[in-house]
């Protein structure tokens, strides 16, 4: 039997405001309906900053600009009888949309 495996490459960003951190509901995969910070996949011609910035606007509707690199993040778990690998990049963003509402 082939083992169920995943590997995954995203960036993730904060943004922190008032001493607090903006977080989103996760609409789909292993994780929806739970709290998380915003970000995702980088696709195959992004940068990490790039997919960032595309992420944001998909998630919350804001343009962003890519601050501090905060680190790099690797997990390996098991979920769902999947094993996983990620890597995730993280940053700190600023919002630059006047229309977005926090």
């Amino acid at each position: 039997m082939k083992e169920e495996k995943s590997t995954h490459v995203g960036a993730y960003g904060f943004i922190i405001k008032d001493d607090m951190v903006a977080l989103i509901k996760k609409a789909r995969g292993g994780y929806k309906g739970k709290l998380d910070i915003p970000g995702g996949g980088i696709e195959h011609d992004e940068t990490p900053s790039e997919a960032l910035k595309r992420e944001f606007k998909e998630e919350i509707g804001a343009d962003v600009t890519v601050k501090d690199f905060l680190g790099l993040e690797e997990n390996i778990f098991t979920f769902n009888g999947k094993d996983g690998h990620e890597l995730i990049f993280v940053y700190t963003v600023e919002v630059e949309d006047s229309d977005y509402k926090d």
